[in-house]
Order: C-alpha cells, then structure tokens, then sequence
C-alpha cells in the first residue's frame, strides 16, 4: 500500500488504551484514534465507543467512523476513526 498524506489537524497522543470488543487504540487526539484490531470494518461504518483516556479520566461514550485502514505486517489491520459527536463533544 501506499503511503498515506498526513491530514491531521490536532495533536496527537500516543496511548494504549483497550477499547472493548474493537481493539487497542495506539493514539487519540480530540478528532479521533487510530485502533489495531483484527477483523476488518468497512470504511464509512459508525461503531459505538466507550474508553477511558487514563485509568482516572472519566468514561466517554461517543460514535466512531471508520475513515481508513490498511493491514500491517503481522496480520493485525490498522483502523483510523473519526469522532462523530451528534451534538458536540460533551464537557
């Protein structure tokens, strides 16, 4: 696969967070993460998330789509997620 044109407009963090039935987030950023899972999702597709930033930061709920992927060496598929806040992110 090609390489990808760097789009992002905020910072990112690198993290490790276990988001529950979807995969690890490796980094995540007030516009979205991007997860290693093992399955493909379509692109375009809105999945449910829940996740906490660090053990002691509040739960967020929101909405992810899909907006990339591309499988990685060893078999896992990288996933970049944009959030989707209905109404906002809440603070």
């Amino acid at each position: 696969m090609g390489k990808f044109k760097e789009r992002r407009r905020a910072r990112r963090a690198k993290v490790t967070i276990e988001i529950p039935g979807l995969g690890e987030a490796q980094d995540v950023s007030s516009d979205g993460m991007c997860l290693l899972v093992e399955n493909p999702f379509a692109v375009g597709k809105l999945v449910d998330l829940e996740f906490r930033p660090l053990p002691e930061s509040a739960l967020i709920k929101c909405k992810g789509e899909i907006i990339w992927q591309r499988l990685m060496a060893d078999g896992r598929i990288q996933v970049g997620l944009k959030f989707v806040w209905p109404n906002g992110p809440k603070k």
